[in-house]
């Protein structure tokens, strides 16, 4: 009997990790605990739009303009401040998925898939898990991310097509999940 393997190189692009990176975390927050995410977000956006207006209100007395007057300022103020808070946060995102990217260890990074689990090789390291260690599959058209706490290993179809067909791939992905969930 042979042994069922496929092989590619793994360099994945900067969309595909932060989809990675979403998808990794998104069993941590199913069920209630999405409704908390939900809740989260409304009030800590209240709060940032209470912030803005008030500092806004603020910085357009300091200048003479009066809310009330032509209140102009005040609009653009709040405007301003709700761009700079979405670039900035929009800067610390993208920052965290180029660290990730740049970093030695995932240069010339090649994906090994047995029945065993997932290895990553480049030469120098080797990392594993095992299909036991695997907390979750989680899927969407265009990868499926193996999860393990917060963290995860996406495996997009543009990267499992290089090994083989990318469907036959996430098949025995799962199947060898499943066979693993089972056996422990």
């Amino acid at each position: 009997m042979s042994v069922v393997e496929y092989k590619a190189p793994y360099a994945l692009t900067d969309r595909e990790v932060q989809v990675g990176m979403k998808l990794a975390c998104a069993p941590l927050y199913a069920g209630g605990w999405r409704v908390a995410v939900i809740v989260y977000a409304l009030v800590q956006g209240i709060a940032l739009g209470v912030a803005f207006v008030a500092l806004s209100f603020v910085l357009a007395r300091m200048v003479g303009d009066v809310p009330g007057s032509a209140g102009y300022l005040m609009y653009l103020l709040f405007a301003i401040f709700g761009l700079a808070y979405w670039v900035l946060e929009r800067r610390i995102k993208r920052r965290s998925t180029l660290v990730y990217l740049d970093c030695l260890l995932m240069k010339d990074q090649n994906l090994h898939l047995t029945e065993d689990g997932i290895a990553f090789m480049n030469g120098r390291s080797r990392s594993f898990f095992h299909w036991s260690d695997i907390e979750n599959l989680v899927e969407t058209g265009e990868m499926i991310v193996a999860t393990f706490g917060y963290q995860g290993v996406a495996m997009p179809n543009r990267i499992l097509a290089k090994a083989g067909d990318p469907e036959e791939i996430r098949m025995a992905i799962k199947n060898w999940h499943v066979a693993a969930e089972t056996a422990a």
